[in-house]
């Protein structure tokens, strides 16, 4: 018995003619905003106001994804955060040139120190790599 599964399952579907839901809702609140700002401010003032909101909401619904990897809203999103969002500056002194050389030697010394382990767990440990995996396979118990 064979089934038809859907192809295009990450498509939006068409809600207003050549729209998607999200589409039709960018233009609509953009035209909203512009007449709202065409009723509140001066006519010369609303323009310019008018004229940045509409390129806004056209770039929300028709940008495509595929240019930037990511929908303009996430991008847009991701620019107001890094704006509100505190930042945290470090700074780490640099350690002038005389003391590195004695910095060096003691990082090289750590670098050697190799935890100790007695013979006879170092010994198990590389009995079972060597042979543990073909004593569960044949099934011989020691």
């Amino acid at each position: 018995m064979q089934f038809k599964v859907p192809q295009f399952i990450e498509v939006e579907n068409k809600i207003l003619g050549p729209l998607t839901f999200k589409q039709a809702l960018y233009v609509g609140g953009s035209l909203g905003i512009s007449y709202v700002l065409l009723k509140i401010l001066p006519t010369f003032i609303a323009i310019i106001f008018i004229v940045l909101v509409l390129i806004f909401g056209w770039a929300l619904a028709f940008l495509p994804k595929r240019k930037y990897g990511k929908p303009f809203i996430e991008i847009v999103e991701a620019g107001f955060k890094y704006i509100v969002k505190t930042r945290l500056y470090t700074w780490k002194r640099s350690i002038p040139k005389q003391k590195k050389a004695s910095t060096e030697n003691i990082e090289q010394a750590s670098i050697f120190s190799v935890p100790k382990i007695s013979g006879n767990k170092l010994g198990n440990i590389s009995k079972n790599l060597e042979v543990g995996g073909i004593e569960k396979k044949a099934g011989i118990n020691n």
